[in-house]
């Protein structure tokens, strides 16, 4: 993954979009927040979505993983087979990654779970489903130069 073309998906218009599974992977996400939430302290980091083509339960599925600690969740079934089906279409072609920034929610006392939402671009309307729907407005950053292309 850390070799992989990054497509930029953000910002959006805020922190908007929910991410779902959260529960699954508490303890990545305590270890990100670093006692911060517990300081009410506003939680920001670089998160990647990356296609799961072979995951059993959907092979549409989007995980949405926070750079230097791992997976931490997962855009709605519905959403990555409808409006971001688009999204995962191009991921999955490319051999891409989306490149957003994700916050944290809750966590503001042990034993309150945390929960994640993205700052990522909404497709336009009645583009939801082509790989357009993203393509026209996402920028690519480049790899760096000697890392090896996907």
């Amino acid at each position: 993954m850390s070799d992989a073309e990054k497509i930029d998906i953000g910002p959006g218009d805020g922190f908007w979009f929910d991410v779902v599974g959260e529960a699954s992977y508490q303890g990545t996400l305590w270890e990100l927040a670093a006692r911060r939430t517990l300081l009410g302290e506003t939680v920001v980091f670089p998160c990647l979505v990356v296609a799961e083509p072979e995951n059993a339960f959907d092979p549409l599925a989007l995980a949405v993983v926070a750079e230097g600690f791992g997976k931490i969740g997962y855009f709605q079934r519905n959403e990555a087979s409808g409006r971001y089906r688009g999204l995962g279409d191009m991921l999955r072609e490319r051999h891409a990654v989306g490149a957003c920034e994700g916050t944290l929610t809750g966590g503001w006392e042990q034993g309150v779970s945390i929960g994640v939402k993205l700052s990522i671009r909404t497709p336009p309307s009645g583009m939801a489903h082509g790989k357009r729907a993203f393509a026209y407005r996402l920028t690519s950053i480049q790899v760096p130069q000697g890392a090896p292309s996907p």
